[in-house]
This record gives C-alpha cells, structure tokens and sequence, in this order.
C-alpha cells in the first residue's frame, strides 16, 4: 500500500504514542505541527541517501547562456528537481565516470559536451512519488516527523528524545541497506593503466560491471 500524508502522519504520532488522526484536516495541535514540518522532513529524507526508487539519469547540452569565464569550456545548468549526485560521465553509460568537472552554485563546468548526469530527484515521477517509496523507506520518514514534533507533542525527557533519534538513524540505517540490495553488484572501475592496456576495449559499449 502506498505512502500517505495521512499514513505518514499516523506512523509518526504512533512512535511518540499520541492519539492518530482520522483525516489530513483533523483541527488539533498534533495536525498543525505535522503539516509544518512536513515538506522540510520529506526533502531532508530525500537527501539522505542513493535510493533506488529516486535516481533519474539524464543528458544535459551546454549552456547557451553561460560560459564559464576560464579554464572550462562548458558550463550545464543543474535540473530544476536535482538534490544530490549519483555519477557523472561523458557518454550514456557513465563508464568510466567523469572525474575532470567542477560543482559551481547551480551549474557543473566540464570540457565535454553533452553531459550525462544521474542523480537523486524530486519530481514527482521519481523521489516524491510515495507509490515507489520502500516500506522501510516510509518507515524512516516517520520516525524523522516523530523526531521532530515530539518536543511539542509532549514532555519526553531528553533521554527519551535521545532514544527516538537512536531509532530514526537504525531506521535510516536499515532503509539504506535494503534499497542497496536492489543494485546490482559494482565493482570498481579499471585504474588507468588498465585502460591503456586494454585500449578501446574499455569504452566497448558496455558498461564495465558487466
């Protein structure tokens, strides 16, 4: 069953034990302080990690607007739902990655043209679409909402608001681990002299995990 505001909201108050909602538009406290954490706690989980279920792969032109003033000579805007970079690379496959490239406020300078970025992102085809999100996944984000409004919801003690944290990392913890099962296994890139001796070998097409 997919994520819900509402399920999310319900996990979390669950957590802290307070009394669940029975709609998103329940006019209590806990409802009003759950919506405004909400979209921060769900972009802030949303860089936490590679998941599988957010990772977009595109080809990027160069600017027409901008040019780097020195040394680069391209400059890529950033996509509009990037949040964080899984692998840079000059042709489809990413293979080898790209290791000559600068990160510069919202644009990546490089030599080569196009560019071939996957990264984790926001749309809503991709890492805001709750119908992919793991169970483990969703289960993170409500311990992060748990975390967040019990200082407000109730008298927890330090030591307990310390123990929901120790349970928001197992469960950040146990979400990264299981979504890396879904890659396949990678092993690292030949080093360059490798590549020299296997010559045309390496850019054969293919990625080089397999």
């Amino acid at each position: 069953m997919a994520a819900s505001q509402l399920s999310l909201y319900n996990g979390a108050l669950r957590i802290i034990k307070n009394r669940k909602l029975s709609t998103i538009t329940d006019d209590v406290e806990a409802r009003y302080i759950l919506d405004d954490v909400y979209e921060e706690v769900r972009a802030w989980c949303l860089e936490q990690g590679l998941w599988n279920f957010a990772l977009r792969a595109v080809m990027l032109e160069a600017s027409t607007e901008i040019t780097p003033e020195f040394g680069w000579v391209y400059a890529f805007e950033k996509p509009t739902d990037f949040v964080r970079l899984n692998a840079i690379g000059a042709n489809e496959y990413m293979n080898p990655t790209l290791e000559s490239y600068v990160d510069e406020g919202g644009y990546w300078l490089a030599d080569v043209d196009p560019l071939y970025v996957s990264y984790i992102s926001s749309d809503t085809s991709y890492g805001e679409d709750t119908s992919k999100w793991p169970s483990t996944y969703e289960l993170f984000v409500q311990h992060e909402l748990a975390y967040r409004i019990a200082p407000h919801l109730t008298a927890m003690p330090t030591e307990q608001l310390n123990q929901l944290l120790e349970l928001r990392d197992r469960a950040m913890k146990d979400a990264r681990s299981k979504d890396a099962l879904n890659q396949p296994a990678i092993r690292p890139p030949p080093g360059r002299l490798v590549q020299s001796r296997l010559g045309s070998r390496t850019y054969s097409g293919r990625p080089w995990w397999r």
